[in-house]
């Protein structure tokens, strides 16, 4: 099975198992190139998604954190209702 240049930049680029399909295929050390190329740009897609990801979840805590600081926790708002208010009997 003969592939055209263009076929295997295709492949490549579809993503890192198609890669690693694409580098078997290869002769000897551009094959090992093509995927250490592949594993490369991965770790590297991999790190970018999960920092801003991590980011993204920073700032929504930061954002709660401060739009219900006003509200106090359900227990300290039943506590303060009773002391409030005298028991009715």
């Amino acid at each position: 099975m003969s592939r055209t240049k263009l076929t295997w930049i295709v492949l490549v680029r579809h993503g890192i198992t198609e890669a690693a399909g694409a580098a078997s295929g290869l002769p000897g050390p551009l094959g090992a190139e093509v995927l250490d190329a592949a594993r490369a740009a991965f770790t590297a897609g991999l790190t970018t998604v999960a920092a801003v990801g991590a980011a993204a979840f920073v700032g929504i805590a930061v954002v709660v954190a401060i739009a219900f600081r006003h509200i106090s926790p359900i227990d300290e708002t039943a506590e303060t209702a009773d002391d409030a208010a005298p028991a009715r009997i």
